[in-house]
């Protein structure tokens, strides 16, 4: 499997990062580390390991994008391990480091993370209704986190439509 393959180099990489004290390529592997256990494993609490671990190195080394960046990460994560008061308390962290009105991507991805938080928390309403508006600020064939995200919405509601079918069967 590619996923175990990407996870030991990127360990490798990490020690390697460690070993030499490179603090901008230690935070780099681990949100890398974090992305395939979050995205690709589904391993939620594993991601979270790392990608805190990316968040104490960006805060020392003052780097706000990354821990932007991070933050998002951990509200994906939080949110979809329905715990909806972290996910949107890392998001709104994340808002709030670039408010800056010519980055609309900051505030796209904050709502996807928002609308993650509350789907996961059976508040699908307004879950769908946040992710729309992100989608309207982030078109899905402008960038891949806007494809990511509609990609995402979709399998979401595809879920639920099965599951209330299914119950209704």
């Amino acid at each position: 499997m590619w996923a175990q393959a990407a996870i030991e180099f990127l360990t490798k990489t990490l020690n390697f990062a460690c070993e030499t004290a490179c603090r901008l390529n230690e935070a780099w592997t681990s949100i890398a580390l974090g992305t395939v256990y979050s995205h690709n494993l589904k391993q939620h609490q594993d991601a979270i390991v790392y990608y805190e671990q990316a968040l104490e190195i960006s805060r020392e080394l003052g780097n706000r994008a990354i821990e932007e960046d991070v933050m998002f990460c951990l509200s994906y994560c939080y949110g979809c391990l329905k715990q909806r008061q972290l996910a949107i308390e890392y998001s709104k962290q994340a808002l709030a480091i670039f408010r800056e009105p010519n980055r609309p991507q900051v505030k796209g991805i904050a709502l996807a993370c928002l609308a993650n938080a509350y789907w996961h928390q059976k508040q699908y309403v307004r879950g769908f209704c946040l992710v729309v508006q992100s989608l309207l600020i982030l078109f899905p064939w402008q960038s891949v986190d806007s494809y990511i995200i509609l990609k995402k919405m979709v399998e979401e509601i595809t879920q639920l439509g099965k599951k209330v079918i299914q119950s209704h069967v």
